[in-house]
């Protein structure tokens, strides 16, 4: 648990300025309920939470930075909205997660390329080609439907605006 908060501390210092007074506490989630392969933000009343996978521990710095970054990406996009706002986009969104819609595909897609932008390509191409190697490529298939760039969208797009 320390790991993921120095690396969230190192992020927040190094790219992520906006974030520095804002409280983000991060739970590990441990068990196969969960639907997400990464992490999961959830903005509170005072505080960000940000949920991790415990299936993360025996992921590589470089990789846990791809996700924490990408983790932040959404913090800040949530920084923007007010706590009812995000409960009012939160609820269609978790609903899209179980339909498979259009709005996550448009908030992924977009988070992921905040994460790339900030200069965090590298670290989410590693966590995708991760993940290529311990799920199978069904799992893999809703992942990338459900939005995320898939490790060779992540280099094409970081390479095209020059990130790479």
């Amino acid at each position: 648990m320390n790991n993921y908060k120095k690396i969230v501390s190192d992020l927040i210092n190094k790219s992520f300025p906006e974030l520095k007074k804002e409280k983000i506490k991060i739970i590990e989630l441990k068990g196969r309920i969960f639907w997400f392969l990464g992490g999961f933000t959830v903005r509170g009343i005072k505080k960000d939470f940000i949920l991790i996978n415990s299936k993360l521990q025996k992921l590589r710095i470089l990789e846990l930075k791809g996700v924490l970054a990408h983790e932040l990406c959404h913090v800040v996009d949530l920084r923007g909205k007010n706590f009812i706002h995000y409960w009012i986009l939160i609820i269609p969104y978790l609903l899209n997660k179980v339909f498979g819609g259009s709005l996550i595909r448009k908030i992924e897609n977009k988070t992921d390329k905040e994460t790339i932008k900030r200069g965090y390509a590298k670290e989410l191409y590693s966590f995708g080609k991760s993940m290529e190697k311990r799920y199978s490529k069904k799992v893999l298939s809703k992942s990338y439907s459900k939005g995320y760039l898939s490790p060779k969208e992540i280099k094409s797009y970081a390479q095209k605006i020059g990130k790479w």
